[in-house]
């Protein structure tokens, strides 16, 4: 089974690839660089240099995947920018989401991060906080 891996190059990405190989499964990477893939050769592993942001890249990684696991994310710190947060983790979310249902994907596992919430005025956010 072929199954697409986003944020291979983070920790938990990258640890999950390396898992998914171990059983027996095909991987295929999309990450920003191939240079910081940290994985060893493996024929089973496949590498999509590109950026959730572009619809164009994202398309061609689902196309021909039975799993998508969306790890990729931007940590928020207090340098980051607001629209570059908001590209990756809603707009670059949809163009996989919308990717999947293109290309009929059985599973779509997604995956959050600590600074979901942006910046929580009033801690702790809420399923109800403004985003």
């Amino acid at each position: 089974m072929k199954i697409l891996v986003t944020g291979g190059t983070g920790f938990t990405g990258h640890n999950l690839s390396k898992r998914l190989l171990q059983d027996g499964h095909q991987v295929r990477l999309l990450v920003r660089s191939k240079a910081r893939v940290a994985l060893a050769a493996h024929p089973a592993l496949e590498i999509h240099e590109g950026d959730i942001r572009d619809r164009a890249a994202v398309d061609k990684a689902v196309a021909g995947v039975a799993k998508v696991f969306n790890i990729a994310a931007m940590f928020r710190t207090a340098s980051s920018v607001d629209q570059d947060y908001r590209d990756i983790h809603v707009e670059g979310t949809r163009h996989l989401l919308e990717a999947a249902v293109k290309y009929q994907v059985e599973r779509f596992v997604h995956c959050s991060t600590v600074g979901v919430h942006g910046d929580v005025k009033v801690p702790p956010a809420t399923e109800e906080s403004t985003y």
